[in-house]
């Protein structure tokens, strides 16, 4: 008979090791395994060790089956971001062997992992993924400090929900001449059930701040969610720069979150040709012995972040080591590739400073 001695918590993340340990008082039997099946006809099967118990890890089944989709212009439920799963295990073993006496799991495994340089901070602070949540339960790993943004800046809230609700935005505003309202609603309303992964488009254009009081200046805003001890806070940046562009970036919890950078800007297109050599040709003497065979040409661009905010030079080794960016530039939204950096997070007296980011467009061949 099998028994789990060693399972999951109730909500893990995808990328981070999913262990599910077992043992068997059926061990004496021929060619015995334990077979697991995370998904329906996938299977993973492990004889017992010399402890008559067997460990899986199945994180690396889930993957293909979660998805978190950018949503930049109206609230959202990205109803695949994180699932339930039933998890089987049987024990294995005839001639022919076959599947005997199954048991179920059922866990909820949501997209993303820690990333190695939020693991210390990780491992010190929290016990696991649910304590995180009901300290923030916001998927970004932005400090819990305001936050500098552009009036057109694709700002974006992503969020697990704790439990099913129906979730509310109020924002308190703040203008230049110290004058503040509070609690005005933007209009947004989303129903959210258990463990479901929402989004809401919190920029000052998405909010319709200006709207306000059209004769005052936004100083600052903070979004909260009604009923509930979470809230996000931006300083509004209206200073004219004279290049900006947006890169927003899937963080290493899934959520989407945008750095605005506001630096000089490099631009590069980079051809490379394969040729190759003809043999000379008396009827054609001018025609070159060299032929392109083919063409291949890149777009990169080298950036400047401008000013940063203390400790958002940590933050930005979640952009730098995302594998989904899109750069915002012109009203034109365009997915790039990070190229290989090099980000010094190194504490100094004079910080924060800037950073300097190299990425590649990846246009679709026309």
């Amino acid at each position: 008979m099998l028994t789990i001695i060693q399972q999951p918590p109730i909500i893990s993340l995808q990328g981070s090791p999913f262990l599910c340990k077992l043992t068997s008082n059926d061990f004496d039997l021929p060619n015995f395994k334990v077979l697991a099946e995370p998904l329906p006809g996938q299977f993973d099967i492990l004889p017992l060790n010399q402890a008559d118990e067997v460990t899986f890890d199945l994180s690396e089944y889930f993957d293909p089956k979660l998805k978190v989709e950018l949503k930049t212009d109206a609230q959202f439920l990205h109803a695949n971001a994180c699932l339930q799963f039933e998890i089987k295990f049987s024990e294995f073993y005839g001639n022919p062997p076959m599947a005997h006496n199954m048991i179920t799991m059922a866990k909820t495994v949501l997209k993303g992992r820690i990333p190695r340089w939020q693991q210390r901070f990780f491992n010190k602070s929290f016990t696991g993924l649910s304590q995180r949540l009901a300290a923030n339960f916001f998927l970004s790993w932005y400090p819990s400090q305001p936050k500098r943004v552009l009036p057109d800046q694709p700002e974006l809230m992503y969020f697990l929900s704790p439990g099913s609700a129906n979730y509310q935005l109020l924002v308190d505003v703040l203008f230049t001449d110290g004058s503040l309202i509070e609690n005005y609603d933007p209009g947004y309303n989303l129903p959210v059930q258990l463990f479901q992964v929402a989004s809401f488009p919190v920029g000052y254009q998405k909010l319709n701040l200006a709207a306000l009081q059209p004769l005052k200046k936004v100083k600052s805003y903070k979004v909260k969610i009604k009923n509930t001890a979470f809230f996000r806070e931006y300083e509004v940046d209206f200073f004219p720069y004279r290049d900006v562009r947006f890169l927003v970036f899937r963080s290493s919890l899934s959520g989407y979150d945008t750095l605005a950078c506001t630096g000089e800007a490099d631009h590069q297109t980079n051809i490379e040709k394969l040729t190759n050599e003809s043999l000379f040709d008396p009827e054609h003497p001018l025609r070159l012995n060299k032929r392109v065979q083919s063409t291949e040409e890149t777009e990169t661009v080298k950036i400047n972040s401008g000013w940063l905010k203390a400790n958002e030079k940590l933050w930005l080794n979640d952009l730098v080591i995302s594998d989904d960016v899109y750069e915002f530039f012109d009203g034109i939204i365009c997915p790039v590739m990070i190229k290989n950096t090099t980000l010094d997070t190194s504490e100094r007296i004079y910080e924060p400073g800037s950073v300097e980011i190299e990425y590649e467009r990846l246009y679709q061949k026309q």
